[in-house]
């Protein structure tokens, strides 16, 4: 039992360490499925005397099932560089990926980029047209809002304190009036 969690804390040290872009939430994902271990034994597996055994039995399943959630979230974040590929070619050098969850109707999806390279950078990447993707450009960088097939994409670029650029996607669905009938022609 010890020997089990001991492992899962190692495994969550370890993951903590390494520099998987979208990894934020895999050790938190290994320590819950350690606590949710012991409180699975000291409350079900344990037959020892135990007047609050109703209490571990309700921390596994609570435990589970937020072990689940973060487990879903971090797979969202581990293949957050390709959903973006679906839509929109990812800026070079990516460092790290979160998912951002949707906030209204119209937000179809949300990711957060950390770049080694700098903002200028990824501005000029996004100005040529090859890199766009289909996507008309509607006003220029910081804040670069695209247009494609009913869908706007804002991608909004700034620095990173820690050195690189911060680059934060937003898809979403456009109501018919928002359609702009004329895209800023691109610069290089």
């Amino acid at each position: 039992m010890l020997l089990g969690l001991g492992i899962a804390v190692a495994v969550a040290a370890a993951l903590w360490r390494l520099q998987i872009p979208g990894h934020r939430l895999l050790p938190l994902f290994f320590v819950l499925l350690a606590a949710a271990s012991v409180a699975y034994y000291l409350g079900f597996v344990d037959r020892g005397w135990n007047p609050f055994r109703f209490l571990a039995q309700a921390a596994t399943l609570s435990l589970l099932g937020l072990a689940l959630l973060v487990g879903y979230v971090s797979r969202l974040d581990l293949s957050g560089a390709e959903r973006i590929a679906e839509f929109i070619t990812p800026c070079p050098d990516i460092q790290d990926v979160a998912f951002l969850p949707a906030v209204s109707p119209d937000q179809l999806q949300s990711w957060l980029v950390r770049s080694g390279a700098s903002a200028e950078a990824v501005s000029r990447f996004y100005l040529r047209e090859e890199h766009r993707t289909g996507w008309a450009l509607v006003t220029p960088p910081p804040v670069m809002v695209m247009d494609r097939n009913g869908q706007r994409l804002t991608v909004l670029i700034g620095e990173h304190p820690q050195g690189g650029s911060q680059v934060a996607y937003d898809l979403r669905r456009l109501a018919p009036a928002e359609r702009s009938p004329i895209p800023m022609p691109a610069g290089d």
